[in-house]
């Protein structure tokens, strides 16, 4: 089997000054009042929004719970506002990471290291199932293919008998992420 390890890591989350460069955009965008273009180099400039949401970061995909920790730990008052501008964040990081791993790609030539077709191994265990086919590039999120495991493969067949056009697409799963597997 054969793994594809690329040359320069894929960007995550969790690389160093992303959050501090991350927030610094959102309060640029949803918190113009408390926003100054030095916060990002100098922690002398952060104010207390900066500071919570550096802070609690990691929770930006749960809304509701980064809400709560915002009001219970740093005395954030719960408005219409806040609510909107939080459920805003999850979206505001994911596009950031996205914009991170697109110029990842571009910067270092990042192509499919296995044609579509070609039988694969899912190395994460979430899946139900661990072999599938390279069954297309996924186009909306970068160096990601869509792979059709055996049971999505029967059910495509069985919607395509009843005359339904419902399909499943496959697993959206990172290049890095899959094994090929020869025979």
């Amino acid at each position: 089997m054969k793994k594809y390890t690329p040359l320069v890591p894929r960007p995550t989350y969790f690389d160093k000054g992303f959050d501090v460069q991350t927030v610094h955009e959102f309060i640029q965008k949803y918190y113009p009042d408390f926003y100054h273009e030095d916060a990002v180099w100098a922690e002398e400039f952060r104010n207390g929004v900066y500071e919570a949401l550096i802070e609690e970061f990691y929770l930006y995909d749960d809304p509701e719970v980064m809400i709560n920790t915002l009001i219970r730990d740093y005395s954030w008052e719960f408005t219409h506002e806040l609510w909107d501008n939080i459920q805003n964040f999850d979206g505001f990081v994911r596009q950031k990471l996205k914009e991170k791993e697109q110029q990842w790609v571009k910067d270092n030539n990042i192509e499919p290291p296995f044609p579509v077709g070609a039988k694969v191994r899912l190395l994460s265990r979430i899946y139900s199932e661990t072999m599938g086919v390279i069954n297309k590039i996924y186009e909306y999120e970068p160096a990601r293919y869509c792979v059709l495991t055996a049971k999505q493969e029967e059910y495509n067949k069985q919607m395509e008998q009843q005359g339904k056009t419902e399909r499943q697409g496959g697993y959206v799963v990172k290049f890095e992420d899959v094994e090929l597997v020869e025979e």
